[in-house]
């Protein structure tokens, strides 16, 4: 049966003669199950957006195809299908043969560990899944849009939190940076509590150094450039979806999904740091942010997934940044739980390497596995080519990590993860095979090549 392409209500489906794959299109399209034809009903990865088989990208932050928390969606714009405003990711591909989204895909920012944020305050009033000072509100950090809350005190009416650099966590409240020129940020606001309408009470949201959004509890907002008010308006209600864009030297303005306002903008590219403000008047009431999410629309990803020659399952992929990169992760698969049962990893010397998790160069594998001990419902993966250069033109030395329950194919050396490192260009290519099942045939193959 030649390989074949179609949509149910929610998935994109691609299917071979080996495997099935389903692609979410409200989650950025990414691969949310692998099943092996002859069992079209045991999906061999883990079904959530948080997991599944994503690409992501790390430069002090993580921009995840998925999702920007785990949770929320990132909905695509689709071929034939509704128009979605200010989807930043696309499909480009749709055939019996693959299928391939590329665009710019948000920073993960959940809140769930102190390295997620950065909070320059001297005293931490934001409400978070570790920093609990209402614990009436605690059950809610696990709730779709992930809101936090700034709870304002006698020593602290006003505070601030940036998105984090996990990869800076020992210094505590490290912001994450990026050199930009375009990008999206965006936030639902509410006032909450027994807070009084008052022109003090602002939420705003910052793309640092000279660009934010306020509004107060009185409905007034205001959009400031350096300081300056570039225009400003009043809304009927206390709770707003908002948003900022900024690309090809435009800044928009949309609230509540609807376009408000727009106005040139300084297009060079800068460096930047999102957040969020508060400020109160008196502590009777507090503010909620929910639904962050913020995209640097300048970096990119295309990520393809298609039948190959020999029936795997090909995946593709390329990121682009101009910023420093601790990791490359195209893609980065995470087993179906109930799986987990048995690791193998196959060197090009002959050697099989049984239960153990393994950082590897990927010149050294053969063949990679994770799943049941019969073999006959995994994660494999194997004929590895990475394009990734340094400044010298220098391919890096490309590794893969092999977990309990997780396969990873990064470009970069291990080495990157504590030192970032410049690549040609910006840009960094994987192609990988894959089959939800493991095939001895296909790893001495790969031995012998």
């Amino acid at each position: 049966m030649p390989p074949y392409i179609y949509d149910t209500a929610s998935r994109i489906i691609l299917a071979s003669q080996l495997w099935t794959a389903s692609f979410d299109p409200n989650y950025g399209g990414t691969m949310m199950s692998l099943t092996n034809a002859n069992d079209p009903n045991q999906n061999v990865i883990w079904d959530h957006a948080g997991a599944a088989a994503s690409l992501y990208f790390n430069n002090g932050n993580d921009p995840t195809l998925a999702s920007a928390n785990g949770i929320a969606n990132n909905k695509i714009q689709q071929f034939r299908k509704e128009h979605r405003p200010r989807a930043f990711v696309r499909e480009t591909e749709y055939s019996d043969n693959a299928y391939a989204v590329a665009g710019s895909i948000p920073y993960f920012w959940l809140s769930h560990e102190y390295f997620d944020d950065s909070i320059p305050d001297k005293i931490n009033r934001w409400q978070t899944l570790y920093n609990n000072i209402k614990p009436e509100l605690a059950q809610y950090h696990y709730a779709w849009d992930s809101p936090i809350y700034f709870i304002p005190h006698r020593e602290q009416l006003a505070g601030t939190i940036f998105v984090g650099n996990e990869n800076h966590a020992h210094v505590k409240w490290q912001p994450h940076s990026t050199f930009t020129s375009s990008f999206s940020l965006s936030a639902y606001i509410a006032f909450r509590g027994n807070y009084q309408a008052h022109d003090g009470n602002v939420a705003s949201i910052i793309a640092s150094p000279d660009l934010r959004f306020d509004i107060n509890s009185s409905r007034k907002w205001a959009v400031l450039f350096e300081g300056q008010v570039l225009f400003s308006g009043i809304v009927k209600e206390l709770e707003n979806k908002v948003e900022l864009t900024v690309v090809e030297g435009m800044i928009f303005l949309y609230i509540n999904d609807y376009s408000v306002r727009a106005a040139y903008f300084s297009h060079l590219i800068s460096k930047r740091e999102f957040g969020l403000q508060a400020r109160m008047v008196n502590t009777d009431g507090f503010i909620e942010f929910s639904g962050r999410r913020f995209v640097d629309l300048d970096e990119k990803i295309k990520l393809r997934h298609s039948v190959a020659d020999d029936g795997a399952l090909l995946i593709e992929g390329e990121v682009y940044s101009r910023n420093p990169l601790y990791r490359t992760n195209i893609p980065q698969i995470f087993l179906n739980p109930a799986m987990i049962k048995r690791r193998i990893l196959v060197l090009k010397n002959g050697d099989y390497i049984f239960d153990q998790d393994r950082i590897v160069s990927i010149k050294d594998v053969a063949a990679v596995y994770t799943g049941l001990i019969e073999g006959t419902h995994g994660l494999m993966a194997y004929d590895f080519k990475s394009d990734c250069k340094d400044l010298n033109g220098n391919q890096f030395e490309a590794h893969l990590l092999l977990g309990t329950n997780i396969i990873g194919v990064n470009n970069l050396p291990f080495s990157a993860n504590s030192n970032p490192v410049r690549v040609l260009n910006g840009s960094c290519k994987m192609s990988s095979k894959w089959l939800p099942f493991y095939s001895d045939e296909r790893a001495r193959k790969e031995m012998n090549k």
